[in-house]
């Protein structure tokens, strides 16, 4: 890593010109660095590196770090469909620029959420993790808070979970009106769809079904109702698969063969068309599938 890097990394991964100016980088070197691609110019009097992720250049563009749903995406986190890119504000700020244009002021069309803060220390890239959650709970559906929180307290390709369970209950301890529904988090859900399906089965139909149960000769299936009805949900990359596709479709008559009833359902149905999922499962419940 150049020293030029390390210096960026430090300030919390953006730069400011009077910062380079303070480093003994003038006005010429940084023209030469910009040229070079050694740093990027993200607006006006604020540089970063190359390597920076998008959505983060995109927030610094518009005038603030990432935060709510953006922030978490940021670290790993499930991000709810068009949920736009969250950005906090201070609120004696001005100038907010379109996040893909930083001569432009910011437009209605460019699907920027804007969370005015009055905070004098705000990050330069992204709030923590926590802020960010409690920035979810107020910001989104119940159903979407709770499966970003599942995905933050998830162990994910080795790395260790964004926060713990009980970190998160204390949280959850902030909003006295929504703290029973917030503890219905379930780290081991594999997907935001998951736990979408899950949260709405609870709040919508009243009922709890147990995720993530093995099944002898079969493995793992994302829910069951009662002794047989399984559901499973695919999530928003499944249809990138087709391999996939096809060993879902040998699980599930491998499964009928077993007695067991298989409902699937889509990312599409889970989240956009719930009163036709709804209507599967409870017909299912009263045909005595699940018994």
């Amino acid at each position: 890593m150049s020293p030029l890097d390390s210096l960026v990394t430090v300030l919390g991964g953006v730069i400011a010109t009077h910062e380079l100016h303070a480093h003994g980088i003038g006005k010429r070197r940084i023209t030469a660095l910009v040229r070079s691609g050694a740093i990027v110019r993200i607006r006006q009097g604020w540089y970063g590196l190359p390597s920076l992720a998008p959505i983060a250049m995109a927030a610094v563009r518009v005038g603030g770090p990432l935060c709510c749903v953006s922030a978490a995406h940021l670290r790993g986190c499930w991000l709810p469909p068009e949920a736009g890119l969250h950005v906090e504000i201070r609120r004696h700020s001005a100038r907010l620029r379109r996040p893909a244009d930083s001569r432009a002021r910011l437009r209605a069309s460019d699907h920027v959420v804007a969370h005015w803060c009055d905070r004098d220390e705000v990050e330069r890239l992204a709030i923590g993790i926590e802020d960010a959650l409690r920035q979810v709970v107020r910001c989104q559906p119940l159903e979407y808070a709770i499966a970003v929180v599942d995905s933050a307290l998830a162990t994910r390709d080795g790395r260790p979970p964004l926060l713990t369970r009980a970190r998160w209950e204390q949280i959850a301890q902030e909003f006295p009106d929504l703290a029973l529904r917030l503890r219905e988090v379930d780290p081991r859900s594999e997907s935001g769809t998951e736990s979408v399906f899950r949260i709405q089965l609870l709040l919508r139909c009243g009922l709890r079904a147990r995720s993530q149960v093995s099944i002898r000769g079969v493995g793992r299936v994302d829910f069951i109702l009662g002794r047989r009805l399984v559901v499973e949900v695919d999530s928003e990359t499944f249809h990138a698969n087709p391999g996939r596709y096809h060993a879902d479709r040998r699980r599930d008559a491998l499964l009928s063969t077993r007695g067991y009833r298989v409902l699937r359902f889509t990312y599409q149905q889970v989240l956009f068309d719930w009163p036709q999922v709804q209507a599967a499962v409870l017909g299912a419940l009263a045909s005595g599938d699940h018994r």
